[in-house]
């Protein structure tokens, strides 16, 4: 009996490594990805020999917590493969609910499909590669992948009955793939439209650009101060202004993909907006000018720009406003 080959992506070299040694050893055939576009490839390669997917939800920068980059790729990528998707950072409420949102989509759009979550925390609890217990991940990989041959022979035995009630045995194998194909097609979710650029935002007062301090993208302002933020969609990184990668493939080709930028200051509006942009593959989109007061209470303000396509979260841009 064949192997079965599981696509694997994780951005952690030695928790990866531990993980592929515990697959081979329970008899599994495993293709590395370190990296969304890695994963992307893989799966377009050999997506006829793949059996499941493992995904941790951070690939991109395991510090960012806006870093949802696993779940955008199970969305886009192997669709109607069973899948395990992995985090370490699930015991954060905003992440959490996060991942418990965008999973119900996955199990959707993966629907026969199994779709499971594991904390990694459960099978490394020191996340330093030297410790994984393997029996958790194994678990939920033959779980994932039990349900859904489960499921697939219910859907496969609904689709004979149909046929049986409508026509002769000998039309059945003729048929049941036809209504197989349509009991999918309902759960399908419209895919996304690609995009590789950037989402790009600056802060201006008193006719200056002001320069974000530090990782946190501090920005100084005097308080009640006449500000304007400016955001646009950029297919290169600027020089200048704050700035996050825009990165959707495995989707649909379109000349204008439309964004939704939903913007938030804490203490200057008392409700996000929500702006609709057209970003072409090869030219910035307009700029949305957003004219505000800046907060008049001292100390820290966050403030952030969501980009969405179909309201399906994209990408975060997040800044801290500083009035002394």
């Amino acid at each position: 009996m064949p192997k079965q080959l599981i696509l694997l992506a994780e951005n952690n070299d030695e928790f990866r490594e531990q993980v592929v040694a515990l697959l081979e050893e329970h008899g599994y055939e495993v293709a590395q990805a370190t990296s969304p576009g890695q994963a992307r490839e893989i799966a377009q390669q050999r997506q006829h020999e793949l059996a499941l997917a493992v995904f941790d939800v951070r690939l991109n920068d395991d510090r960012q917590s806006h870093d949802f980059s696993g779940l955008l790729l199970a969305e886009t990528t192997c669709q109607k493969l069973p899948k395990v998707i992995m985090s370490s950072f699930s015991d954060d409420p905003d992440t959490y609910f996060e991942i418990t949102r965008r999973l119900t989509e996955i199990a959707q759009k993966s629907y026969p499909a199994t779709v499971r979550f594991l904390d990694k925390q459960k099978i490394s609890p020191n996340l330093d590669g030297h410790s994984v217990n393997g029996k958790g991940l194994i678990d939920e990989i033959r779980s994932a992948l039990d349900e859904t041959a489960q499921t697939e022979q219910q859907q496969q035995e609904q689709a004979d009955q149909k046929v049986r009630a409508l026509f002769s045995k000998e039309l059945i194998t003729e048929v049941r793939g036809a209504i197989a194909d349509e009991l999918k097609g309902t759960l399908r979710s419209e895919p996304l439209d690609n995009y590789e650029g950037f989402i790009v935002a600056s802060l201006h007062s008193q006719g200056k650009e002001l320069s974000p301090q530090g990782k946190e993208r501090i920005l100084a302002l005097e308080a009640g101060a006449a500000c304007e933020l400016q955001v646009q969609l950029l297919s290169e990184r600027p020089a200048t202004g704050m700035a996050e990668a825009v990165l959707i493939r495995g989707g649909q080709t379109v000349d204008e993909p439309t964004f939704d930028l939903e913007i938030e200051i804490e203490s200057s509006f008392p409700d996000a907006i929500r702006k609709s942009v057209k970003a072409p593959a090869d030219k910035p989109s307009e700029i949305i000018e957003l004219p505000f007061t800046a907060p008049v209470e001292t100390g820290e303000h966050d403030a952030s720009v969501g980009v969405y396509q179909k309201n399906r979260l994209i990408q975060y841009l997040s800044f801290t406003i500083q009035i002394a």
